[in-house]
């Protein structure tokens, strides 16, 4: 797929009626810059560090100056916890320390700082994250909405101007495990015992040194990793890992039903008819955490042998002779089994041979038991504007189950909670702003609304091209 994405692109324009706000357009080369996945900040491995944060969260006031830093006066620049996390996980794609929006949203100076409509920064937030008209709401529909427990911490914070905080705010784990010849070597996850995590990377071969991108139009790559794990495993937290945000497309991570030899960069043609879809990754896309779902079902989690071996597929669009990259994914897994056993599942449509601004894909499952779906990740391109989901019940009775804007510099994952019984089918509907056909380039489309779901392997169909371009585990409408 391209730039999916658990999937994307290079060039966009930012608003802040997408991104923030509606005030003035800034425009950018960079579609990427709405990763949330993490700093580009480097260990000696070569390797990202802080990854599933922005580069300031978590921050100390004592090591953070504010950025007047010839004001002697200046007060507290961090923002309590609780907003931290808020602001973090909200508005940080957009508002973070590199803003695709026109300002950032990182410190409390920033919140003091004087808004576009004069009034204070605090003020003008307070009132965006309270409209009624969804049209000028923030966070924007295409994003993820606060909570009403959220929206009422904010606005208490707001409401006393925004003050700063000397609290000592808790980063999310992560650790700076270095790589050899099998993948990576697990670190212990400080915050959980129970799980250890290991690092799938782009390398130059080496496992150890950034891979050269240059020049790399709409250019697919696969690297394939030995289990680093003894036994069976199983994946409990997900966290992506971006490294350029300029060059990076979108990387899906496989476990591969027919064992590979562990390599470096491979060229690829975007199909995968041995793998099995774990986890993805795209702009805007979050870590995902089983730990806390179906815990009264006995858990979830990814079954991880150690027999076989695993493939990141890279999707590269840069335009620098000079890029380099060490993207990937960090994977913290457990030995004790959880009782269901989940993974994507390809939904959606992606066979339209000619123009036309709507697609439709319909999924019927050919399971005679229950399918669980936890989360929706939809994926488009550069036209795409909007996806919508539907449930049609054996029945014939439907419910909407996801009806959003699209963003492509936001593609976010969506926890639901759906059950399929036999006979039941998912149609997806795409809506494009231009007639498009569908292809891997980001000036061309797709349409994916790709399903994470427990039993492994459930929510499939037996299409032939399905299975050919993506494996088993396809349930696409033709």
């Amino acid at each position: 797929m391209s730039k999916l994405g658990f999937t994307f692109g290079s060039i966009a324009l930012f608003t802040l009626v997408a991104c923030g706000g509606n005030e003035t357009t800034k425009p950018s080369d960079d579609a990427d810059e709405t990763d949330e996945a993490g700093s580009t900040d480097k260990v000696d491995s070569g390797r990202p560090k802080d990854a599933g944060r922005p580069k300031d969260a978590g921050r100390d006031a004592t090591t953070t100056p504010p950025r007047d830093a010839g004001n002697t006066t200046a007060a507290l620049v961090k923002l309590p916890c609780e907003v931290d996390r808020i602001v973090t996980e909200k508005c940080g794609t957009c508002h973070g320390s590199d803003p695709s929006a026109p300002v950032s949203l990182v410190t409390a100076q920033d919140f003091q700082a004087q808004a576009a409509d004069n009034k204070a920064m605090y003020a003008s937030v307070k009132q965006k994250i309270n409209a009624t008209d969804p049209r000028l709401r923030m966070p924007p529909t295409s994003g993820k909405e606060l909570t009403e427990e959220e929206k009422a911490t904010l606005n208490a914070w707001l409401d006393k101007s925004a003050p700063g905080s000397n609290e000592k705010c808790n980063p999310t784990p992560t650790s700076d495990a270095g790589v050899d010849d099998k993948g990576s070597l697990g670190v212990v996850d400080p915050d959980d015992p129970s799980l250890t995590c290991y690092r799938f990377l782009a390398h130059n071969g080496d496992n150890k040194t950034p891979l050269p991108v240059g020049i790399a139009p709409d250019v697919y790559f696969a690297f394939v990793y030995a289990a680093p794990w003894k036994d069976t495993q199983y994946g409990m937290v997900v966290r992506p890992i971006v490294d350029n945000k300029k060059a990076l497309h979108h990387w899906l991570l496989f476990q591969d039903n027919v064992p590979g030899v562990p390599t470096g960069a491979i060229p690829q043609i975007g199909a995968h008819p041995t793998g099995q879809l774990l986890a993805a990754w795209a702009p805007g896309a979050d870590p995902m955490d089983f730990r806390q779902i179906a815990k009264d079902k006995g858990g979830v989690g990814l079954e991880l042998p150690s027999n076989t071996t695993y493939t990141v597929e890279f999707h590269y669009n840069s335009d620098d002779a000079n890029a380099k990259d060490a993207s990937g994914v960090e994977i913290c897994v457990a030995k004790e089994k959880p009782a269901n056993i989940a993974a994507y599942s390809w939904v959606g449509y992606d066979n339209l041979g000619f123009p036309s601004t709507n697609w439709r894909g319909t999924c019927a499952p050919f399971i005679t038991t229950p399918i669980n779906i936890i989360s929706f990740m939809p994926h488009m391109h550069l036209k795409g504007i909007h996806m919508k989901g539907t449930v049609v019940r054996a029945n014939g009775q439907s419910e909407v189950v996801h009806d959003k804007p699209f963003d492509f510099n936001y593609q976010v994952s969506y926890p639901v909670s759906i059950t399929l019984n036999p006979g039941d089918k998912i149609v997806t509907d795409c809506t494009y702003s231009e007639p498009a056909v569908f292809g891997q380039p980001t000036n061309m489309e797709m349409c994916y609304l790709f399903s994470m779901a427990y039993p492994k392997g459930a929510l499939a169909t037996p299409d032939v091209w399905g299975s050919i371009a993506h494996g088993s585990s396809s349930c696409l409408g033709q």
